[in-house]
């Protein structure tokens, strides 16, 4: 999935796909466009749409990349990307919000916690990657290209455990549409792998 403003001047009702998958994103709210990123108020707005994961095991290789600015006033658990399905204690989400400072990178029942601060109120890039793995080391956060420190980990360490092929996906949301996200978002993008340290170089620089 590619999603980006650079190119728009008003808020469409649908999102294009700049990828050739043509996972179109579903416009929730009343978020606008301004200087080339998507703005949310951090009440109803978000996009949507279902991509497909993985044709085999739920433990699906990923990547998220974006670049945000959060409002000074960000809630502490306004969420910038998820996937999956939320409940239960099956890891069948993946989700990266704010946890106070910090990020947490969730599968539910499954959180990853690193160290972050100074995110809000500036343009900073950020990517997740995921391995596949089942170990604390399968997930790592990059920002701004600079790898952070894994804080915790709590609940049951494993893997990734998609419960369908068909699989939601939200940019400033919770899977639930709730914990919007206040701020803005720019260049949002979904990879089937784990990105290695050159392209996620080549990402923050372009």
């Amino acid at each position: 999935v590619y999603y980006d403003a650079k190119d728009l001047t008003t808020m469409p009702g649908t999102v294009t796909d700049l990828s050739p998958n043509t996972n179109n994103g579903s416009v929730s709210g009343d978020p606008q466009v301004s200087n080339g990123a998507f703005v949310f108020d951090g009440s109803g707005d978000y996009l949507s749409s279902t991509v497909t994961t993985t044709t085999g095991a739920g433990n699906w290789p990923h990547s998220y990349s974006f670049w945000m600015k959060a409002d000074t006033d960000a809630s502490s658990g306004a969420h910038f990307v998820a996937l999956g399905t939320e409940g239960g204690a099956g890891s069948g989400a993946s989700a990266i919000r704010f946890s106070g400072e910090n990020i947490l990178w969730y599968f539910w029942s499954n959180d990853a916690t690193f160290k972050a601060s100074n995110l809000r109120g500036r343009w900073v890039h950020i990517v997740g990657t995921y391995d596949g793995g089942a170990v604390d080391t399968s997930r790592k956060i990059f920002i701004n290209n600079v790898e952070a420190p894994l804080s915790s980990i709590a609940g049951t360490t494993g893997s990734l455990n998609l419960t369908t092929t068909s699989t939601p996906f939200k940019v400033g949301s919770q899977l639930s549409n709730t914990n919007t996200f206040k701020g803005s978002i720019a260049n949002v993008r979904l990879y089937s792998k784990a990105l290695n340290a050159g392209q996620i170089k080549e990402l923050y620089d372009y």
